[in-house]
């Protein structure tokens, strides 16, 4: 699993299908929780600015890529490496960057559902 911002190609998902309160007090009553692992020793799984962005998961050796949902929230505060300052996240001119562990996202199918979207591949 991956995300924007994030370094860890070994994200592994800790829970499915469960609720959680995010950051602006919304309600979210389906949500996936995805931890970084030690792999770079260095993982992160998100950082400041990528809530909202894509979740997904390379496929075939990561020669593709899947969908697997919409990041909604954060946890466990890290260290950011070297690597990620303020030239390299998103709005790190704007605010001191702050990397995470592990993100909080919104299933594709849940996304599709409530949308009524459908997505159609080649």
């Amino acid at each position: 699993m991956n995300c924007s911002g994030g370094r860890s190609r070994r994200d592994q998902v800790a829970k499915t299908d469960i609720g959680i309160t995010g950051g602006d007090g919304s309600y979210r009553p389906i949500t996936d929780l995805a931890y970084a692992t030690g792999l770079p020793p260095d993982g992160v799984a998100a950082v400041n600015g990528d809530s909202g962005g894509p979740v997904f998961a390379g496929v075939g050796d990561f020669t593709a890529d899947e969908a697997r949902g919409m990041i909604t929230a954060l946890d466990r505060t890290v260290t950011c490496p070297s690597s990620l300052n303020k030239d390299t996240v998103l709005d790190g001119r704007i605010r001191t960057p702050w990397c995470l562990q592990g993100v909080y996202y919104v299933p594709i199918y849940q996304t599709l559902h409530d949308t009524g979207w459908t997505l159609v591949t080649l």
